[in-house]
Parts: C-alpha cells; sequence; structure tokens
C-alpha cells in the first residue's frame, strides 16, 4: 500500500466508493437480498435517504444524539419503514453520556468535550444522552451480517475502534469512518498513536483499504480528518 491512497476527497467521492461496494455485494447475493448498515452521526438525514433509495432493498439504523439534528432527520424520513432512527450516541459501552453542542450550531455535537470547545461559536449547551455500542445493537436486533457501518461522529471514532469491543467488524463487509484531526485534542500523540491502532484492528480483522490515509505506513500523521474506507477481503454474504 501506499502512504495516503486517496487524499481527503469529498464526502461525494467517498459515497462513490461506498456505492460501487455495496453493488459488489449485491452481485454476491440474490436480487431481493436486504442490505444492512448502520450510519453513526446520521445528522439530517438527506444522505441516508439518497442512499437508501439508490440501494433496495435496505434496512438503514441511523444514530444522531444531537437534538436538532433528530428533528430534522426524523421529518424527512419518517415515513420510509426501512431507515430506522435513534436519538442516541454510539460509544465504547452502553449507558450515558454527556453531549456537548455549539448552542449556534445543529451539527458538530459530541461526547468528547474538548472537540467542541475547541471549536465553539457560541453557547455551550451539555445534556444527558443514552449511548450504545455497535456490538449491543447488533445483539438486540439480531443482525449477524452487517454489509455498511458508516461512522462520522466528532471523535467518538476512537472509543468505538478499540481492541476488545470491536467484534462486530467479524461480521461486517464495508466500514466508512472518519478518523478526525484539525482540532488540538485530535492532533495529539495519543490520537495518532489510536490512528495506527485502528489502522492495524481493520488489517487484523481481513479489510483492504480502499481510500484514505494508511496510518501504519505514513512518515508523518497527517493534521487533516482522514475519510478511510475498508472493505472486507471476501464479503460475508
Amino acid at each position: 500500500m501506499s502512504d495516503l491512497i486517496v487524499h481527503e476527497r469529498q464526502p461525494t467521492y467517498i459515497t462513490d466508493v461506498l456505492n460501487v461496494q455495496m453493488q459488489r455485494i449485491r452481485k454476491r447475493t440474490t436480487r431481493d437480498h436486504r442490505l444492512t448498515a448502520i450510519h453513526v452521526g446520521a445528522y439530517d438525514g438527506s444522505w441516508d435517504m439518497t442512499f437508501a433509495a439508490r440501494h433496495k432493498p435496505i434496512i438503514m439504523h441511523c444514530f444522531e444524539p444531537q437534538k436538532t439534528a433528530f428533528k430534522k432527520h426524523k421529518r424527512r424520513t419518517d415515513r420510509y419503514p426501512h431507515i430506522n432512527l435513534y436519538r442516541k450516541a454510539i460509544g465504547a459501552e452502553s449507558g450515558t453520556s454527556v453531549l456537548y453542542a455549539n448552542g449556534k450550531l445543529d451539527q458538530g455535537a459530541s461526547i468528547v468535550r474538548d472537540f467542541v470547545t475547541n471549536r465553539t461559536v457560541g453557547k455551550l449547551i451539555k445534556e444527558e444522552v443514552k449511548v450504545t455500542t455497535i456490538g449491543d445493537f447488533c445483539a438486540e436486533k439480531v443482525i449477524n451480517r452487517l454489509d455498511l457501518l458508516r461512522v462520522n461522529c466528532e471523535g467518538s471514532e476512537y472509543a468505538i475502534f478499540q481492541d476488545g469491543v470491536v467484534d462486530f467488524l467479524r461480521f461486517t463487509n464495508v466500514v466508512c469512518v472518519t478518523l478526525h484531526g484539525k482540532t488540538p485534542v485530535f492532533l495529539s500523540p495519543e490520537i495518532n498513536t489510536r490512528k495506527i491502532e485502528i489502522t492495524r484492528l481493520f488489517i487484523q480483522y481481513g479489510f483492504d483499504l480502499l481510500c484514505g490515509h494508511n496510518f501504519v505506513e505514513v512518515q508523518k500523521i497527517p493534521v487533516s480528518h482522514s475519510w478511510q474506507v475498508w472493505a472486507k477481503k471476501k464479503f460475508i454474504v
């Protein structure tokens, strides 16, 4: 692998990569096979509606803990039975946590306080929200094959993808994750080490890196965000 396979393309390009991977999975299954996707940090639902319309039949489980964004998502997707919305955060363990949000924005909320305080332009709002894990949710919904896991959750990805709590990667086909940079909290030596560890985890679980930084091989950790897309070497069907 090269140090950098794709350098911070726009999310539209990432969606193109995901569309191709879903088509590849579809070719290995029956025409009426229903894909299963989890979207962490679903914001207002616009991406989910477009993606779901393209890949029917599909069931999407969307997580958005921020109140305003959740309401936007619900208004947009409530009439679609194949899009399920949960006002919960995803973390390393189930329970509750404090969600920090910027009073002037309906995006960028995080259970990582330093992420929000480093970019606040309005009043810092705090509220307690429910938290679940990918593993606990899959067990609850009896999901034993996950075709797509998309994660863009303002820093919580560093808690979600930890050795010991990522057994769900065994039955996951494609992962799209934003590993955040830019703000000081995500440029620390500890977080840079986590980026390397997360990359190694995906390799350990049999994934190929399709785009994004390969943090195992880079000479210098970039300060930017990195959108990684990983696909199983052999799809689970």
